[in-house]
């Protein structure tokens, strides 16, 4: 075990980390905020979080018994009968029913059709847009606004079913835009097409008709994102009750918050703050939700960095102390939590945390150094982009780490001539994406083919998210 902290309660996590980080001394456990016995400070304005859990039971004002997107995403309602639609043979069993799924029935749903996930959703915080671009053609097939001005869409998630993304904007606020027009509303005014973005030109924010909703949340910096799987309903197999997650900083508090939003109607159902994460230049800027709903969030400050799952009601429940500097952050289809590192930090590649037995594994074989993210392909390969791969001479491009063995395998130029891709991703077809914010380009390698194609001109965001929503649906729906 290195630097785990194993919590019997979040009352203990507290307590051990306050002789490693000068967190508060240990009173009640932390709960949503504004419950009573709150472990908050206090000194938040809690009438923006309009919509918060006040009693700490999960449900959102009003006995709606939401909870934050509830039950289990996948993996214990039955394990399928044959290959999914991609034709990669993966076979799952997605989720139970109801959000407090321990007594309902378990009910085997197919993981959601490939053919729903055909774009990648790059935010660029410069141009305060987010771009929709086509997987195949590489085209830009849309452009939209999330904020009247000023927007900074900086990380962007795809829902389990595929039919929304949501964008968190870097000076607080969320937005869900709808990835069809077959799902638009199309109800602003009597014409009875959907009036959308079709290129790379954006409609003014408040016109486009894909624009379900927009949240403002008073944070001064709100970086990671993640949505939840949701609850499979057991006739129509679709899931339901699903959230986002976003964390960020206010003005009026010291610490991070975490912030729970109903995805149908993006009210707030509830919110977190985090005393691990102070905002004083140690914010998390990673998230990703396991198949349970839970949502894990990072950040990467030298001697600082921190791991830390909240679970699917909304509390606390576990902190790891990374044995490396975390760059980017992603679940695998077994459950293990892996971090790439920051410039090979620590001496390795990446590393996998064993969430029930609070145990890391390193891959430091072979060090790959950059600021990439991390993402599993349907192979158990985690890829990642490197800046320099150690004792060989390549040029920057994307490498992978046997997701059992924790072997860094052989080098690819895939781009990023700059050497500073940072975002990284796959999309359906067994691509491998990755962005650069310093290039301003998207290269996408396919690794059956050795085959590398860019699209330019896109100011892209330096933090990792999930574009495409293949993260969430690897994690949610695959594996035992």
């Amino acid at each position: 075990m290195h630097g785990s902290v194993k919590p019997h309660t979040a009352c203990s996590i507290t307590c051990v980390l306050s002789v490693v980080v000068g967190a508060s001394a240990c009173g009640v456990p932390p709960t949503l905020s504004g419950s009573d016995g709150s472990g908050s400070s206090g000194d938040d304005d809690l009438d923006a979080w309009a919509g918060d859990d006040t009693d700490g039971d999960g449900e959102e004002p009003g006995g709606s018994s939401r909870g934050s997107g509830g039950g289990s995403g996948g993996g214990s309602g039955g394990t399928g009968d044959g290959p999914d639609d991609d034709g990669h043979g993966m076979t799952a069993g997605i989720g139970e029913v109801g959000p407090d799924s321990g007594d309902g029935p378990d009910v085997s749903c197919p993981c959601p059709d490939p053919s729903q996930f055909g774009s990648v959703w790059l935010p660029s915080p410069e141009d305060g847009l987010v771009y929709k671009i086509d997987a195949d053609t590489m085209e830009i097939a849309g452009a939209y606004a999330t904020a009247a001005e000023g927007g900074k869409p900086v990380t962007t998630a795809v829902s389990i079913d595929g039919h929304a993304v949501a964008v968190a904007d870097e000076g607080g606020g969320l937005t869900k835009i709808w990835t069809r027009p077959g799902l638009c509303d199309g109800q602003q005014d009597t014409n009875p097409e959907v009036r959308t973005s079709t290129g790379p030109t954006a409609l003014p924010f408040g016109t486009d008709e894909c624009v379900a909703w927009s949240t403002p949340l008073p944070f001064s910096r709100q970086i990671p994102i993640g949505w939840g799987p949701g609850a499979i309903d057991a006739v129509s197999c679709e899931s339901t009750a699903q959230v986002v997650w976003t964390a960020g900083c206010t003005v009026s508090s010291a610490n991070t918050r975490v912030v729970r939003v109903d995805g149908e109607t993006g009210v707030v159902l509830g919110s977190l703050e985090l005393d691990l994460f102070p905002c004083n230049g140690a914010m998390p800027t990673m998230g990703a939700v396991d198949r349970s709903g839970g949502f894990w969030l990072a950040n990467s400050v030298a001697g600082a960095s921190r791991l830390a799952k909240v679970d699917a009601s909304g509390q606390l429940e576990a902190i790891e102390v990374p044995p490396l500097l975390p760059a980017g952050l992603t679940i695998d289809a077994t459950g293990h939590v892996w971090l790439s590192s920051r410039y090979g930090s620590a001496q390795a590649t990446a590393a996998r945390l064993e969430p029930v037995t609070h145990t890391w594994s390193l891959a430091k074989n072979i060090l790959a150094t950059g600021r990439s993210g991390i993402v599993e392909d349907l192979d158990g390969r985690m890829w990642l982009a490197y800046e320099r791969f150690h004792h060989v001479d390549e040029a920057p491009g994307v490498t992978w780490i046997d997701a059992g063995t924790m072997h860094v395998g052989a080098p690819a130029s895939a781009g990023c001539p700059g050497g500073r891709c940072d975002g990284i991703t796959m999309d359906f077809g067994g691509r491998v994406w990755s962005t650069s914010s310093h290039d301003a380009r998207a290269y996408r390698y396919d690794p059956d083919a050795g085959e590398v194609k860019d699209i330019g001109g896109l100011r892209v965001s330096a933090y990792g998210s999930d574009p495409t929503g293949w993260s969430l649906r690897n994690a949610a729906c695959a594996g035992p």
